[in-house]
């Protein structure tokens, strides 16, 4: 879920880059999809995967979403972590069916006016039929559905019944005749949008596949030193629990994180510390033996009178 301080979108990790180092765990470039109309004129991104770790994002510095004189309504960020998250699984739509079952996910947030990361937002699943139109409409949209969408939930998942990534979520439902519902090149409105309006609008992925995965990560900057992540919300209810399709975090233990020197340092303390800690545990066993012989020995010389009562 990318956001910044003013404005809340979804997102979607469309791909990872593993980058090992020599005597250290591996760290991941991600590729994180949205659109355009969330991403335009900000600098500073925040992305807060599923489990509530909260990354520093920006923009790639040279992913365009154009073809055909149609500029798509998509944008591509990246982070980096230390952390391993799953890639959504990507399938072209061109062969989709008309009625075809879409589901549409996403994170609605509601931003106050005050500058913050702090966005709370419950995850969105939603389910309806869905359409591939014959060509793009304005900005590059594509698929019509009819899934209800909310604030907050643009740059979203559309996936297919078997939860491929078919498409990116954008707009909410609007009557026929609004201008977005038009073709880009010819203005007309498309016989299945005036056929089954109001119906909300996506971007296919085909969008993301006609470009080269390995390319987009040849042209991202060098690893900065903001690898851990800068905050942490707790993540909604609905995905705390195991969901189908999505991995869970596989997070560093604190060793994990430490240098092979600090590593080191450690077994060495450990092993001075472990001969000390052995004596101090035998001389308590000795103490304890010790006070239960001068106890047996006081009792037998100092018998007590015992009481005994009839009931």
């Amino acid at each position: 879920m990318p956001n910044t301080s003013y404005v809340s979108g979804s997102g979607v990790i469309v791909d990872r880059q593993e980058i090992k180092r020599k005597n250290s765990q591996s760290i991941y470039n991600y590729l994180v999809l949205t659109n355009a109309h969330v991403s335009s004129g900000i600098d500073k991104f925040y992305i807060q995967t599923h489990e509530g770790f909260i990354h520093r994002g920006q923009i790639h510095p040279n992913a365009k979403f154009e073809l055909m004189g149609v500029k798509a309504d998509l944008a591509l960020l990246w982070f980096e972590s230390p952390y391993q998250y799953e890639t959504a699984i990507k399938k072209t739509s061109e062969n989709l069916p008309d009625k075809s079952d879409f589901f549409v996910t996403g994170f609605p947030c509601k931003l106050s006016a005050v500058p913050s990361t702090d966005c709370s937002a419950e995850f969105l699943f939603t389910k309806g039929k869905g359409w591939v139109i014959d060509r793009y409409l304005k900005d590059g949209y594509q698929l019509a559905f009819t899934n209800d969408t909310e604030e907050g939930t643009s740059g979203g998942a559309i996936l297919d019944h078997q939860g491929h990534l078919v498409g990116i979520n954008g707009r909410g439902k609007t009557t026929a005749d609004d201008p977005p519902n038009r073709y880009a090149d010819d203005k007309k409105v498309p016989f299945i949008i005036q056929e089954n309006s109001p119906l909300s609008l996506g971007l296919p992925i085909d969008w993301y596949l006609s470009l080269n995965s390995q390319q987009l990560f040849s042209e991202l900057p060098t690893s900065t030193a903001q690898l851990e992540p800068i905050g942490f919300l707790s993540p909604p209810p609905s995905v705390k629990s195991e969901t189908r399709g999505v991995s869970k975090l596989n997070p560093m233990t604190a060793v994990d994180r430490l240098t092979p020197e600090q590593k080191l340092n450690m077994i060495l303390i450990l092993s001075g510390v472990l001969p000390l800690i052995v004596l101090i545990l035998i001389i308590s066993v000795v103490l304890m033996i010790i006070k239960n012989i001068i106890e047996n020995f006081c009792i037998y010389f100092h018998p007590t009178k015992i009481a005994t009562f009839q009931i």
